[in-house]
């Protein structure tokens, strides 16, 4: 269970995991990425790529 935090919250990182429908060789990702945030400096964002070889062509709809 989750237990309260009393402190002040001065950084906080959201992780990502990106997956594909289909599965390649036992894996559906094929990137993680996170998201840094601070009150004192920038935001700052990150990628990395996974070896993932099921891309599938993706259609937009015109607005």
């Amino acid at each position: 269970m989750l237990q309260p935090y009393y402190e002040t919250i001065r950084n906080i990182a959201c992780l990502f995991a990106h997956s594909g429908q289909a599965e390649d060789a036992g894996n559906r990702l094929y990137e993680f990425s996170a998201a840094l945030i601070a009150a004192d400096r920038p935001e700052e964002y990150f990628t990395s790529p996974i070896r993932y070889g099921k891309f599938t062509e993706r259609r937009g709809t015109a607005a």
